[in-house]
């Protein structure tokens, strides 16, 4: 259809195009001329022209206009998604360190960090702006990891502060690195609530390390 129309409009254009030449060489050529002549010259001349021009002018395309609503529809859902990649990023990080680190810090401080996450997560499901089917199968595989290893975590620091500090030369420098283990290790009781004996046996060995020390 458009090849139709384009065929139409061009033989129109061609048209007027070789009348217009025709009558402006037949109106020099010819003599005398009347002030009626001039005048019929002039709006044949104008009328053609119009023609062609209005053949031939360019459309401007239509502006199409979105509404304001829909762009920060639009926007917001690629926000929370972005968010939400970003959430799932540091979430697999932390189940990285966690299911890897001998760190007692880092361990818990990545766990804390990851519980976040799944927090911030569910919060955006909830409110429709992400869907993430498996969140409370992330949730309960990284709780379980990391119940899992919590114990060996603590004795793997400890063990690493004692073949440290058993190559320090006095007892003063043992004994204040020993109160500073201690330290350390009391800022997580509360994640140890459910293997209480296990946690104090641990404080104890520290415990008799600082008194081991103390002369």
């Amino acid at each position: 259809m458009k090849l139709i129309v384009a065929i139409i409009k061009a033989y129109i254009v061609l048209s007027c195009a070789v009348l217009e030449v025709a009558v402006v060489i037949g109106f020099f050529s010819t003599s005398p001329k009347t002030i009626s002549d001039f005048f019929t010259f002039i709006i044949f001349i104008i009328i053609c022209s119009a023609m062609i021009y209005w053949i031939l002018r360019i459309k401007k395309p239509k502006k199409t206009n979105i509404p304001m609503k829909q762009v920060l529809n639009n926007s917001n859902i690629d926000y929370f998604t972005l968010q939400a990649d970003g959430n799932i990023g540091v979430f697999n990080d932390c189940l990285n360190l966690v299911q890897k680190t001998k760190k007692i810090d880092t361990f818990f401080m990545r766990y804390d960090l990851g519980l976040q996450k799944i927090v911030t997560l569910k919060e955006a499901i909830k409110a429709k702006t992400i869907s993430i089917p498996n969140i409370n199968e992330m949730e309960n595989n990284f709780v379980d990891i990391a119940q899992s290893r919590k114990k060996s975590v603590l004795i793997a620091t400890i063990d690493a502060e004692y073949q440290r500090i058993s190559k320090l030369k006095t007892p003063k420098t043992r004994h204040k690195h020993w109160s500073d283990l201690l330290k350390q290790i009391e800022q997580y009781e509360g994640y140890y609530h459910d293997c209480k004996d296990f946690y104090l046996q641990q404080i104890q060995f520290i415990k008799g390390q600082i008194l081991n020390n103390s002369q």
